[in-house]
């Protein structure tokens, strides 16, 4: 699958599970993914911005509510690196766990073929 393909656990607020090309796209190895909370791939200017806060829960609570949510997000991985990435919220409620499986796409080459 071309996309980077992340699910999360909103109750506990980290990554479960990721496809090999979400591992790249963060600059991750799968042993420490478990360790990063969504928060952690947020460029500083969005991690600081409340505004930025709101946009989210709202994304997720549309999520939630069984709507597929697209948007354009910047995202920092690992190393630091700033891209533009395309997200894809889908809820994945199973009755035990608040599960949401976001699908990432690095856009960040449209803003060079403009």
């Amino acid at each position: 699958m071309p996309e980077a393909l992340a699910v999360v656990d909103l109750d506990a607020n980290f990554f479960v599970d990721a496809n090999d090309h979400a591992l790249d796209l963060f600059s991750v190895r799968r042993e420490d993914l478990a360790k990063l909370d969504p928060g952690s791939i947020n460029p500083p200017l969005t991690l600081h911005d409340t505004g930025a806060g709101e946009q989210v829960r709202a994304h997720i609570k549309r999520a939630l509510n069984g709507e597929l949510v697209r948007f354009e997000w910047p995202r920092r991985d690992a190393q630091g690196g700033d891209s533009l990435a395309e997200i894809r919220l889908l809820s994945l409620l199973d009755g035990q766990q608040r599960l949401l499986l976001a699908t990432f796409t690095d856009i960040s080459f449209r803003g060079a073929e403009q």
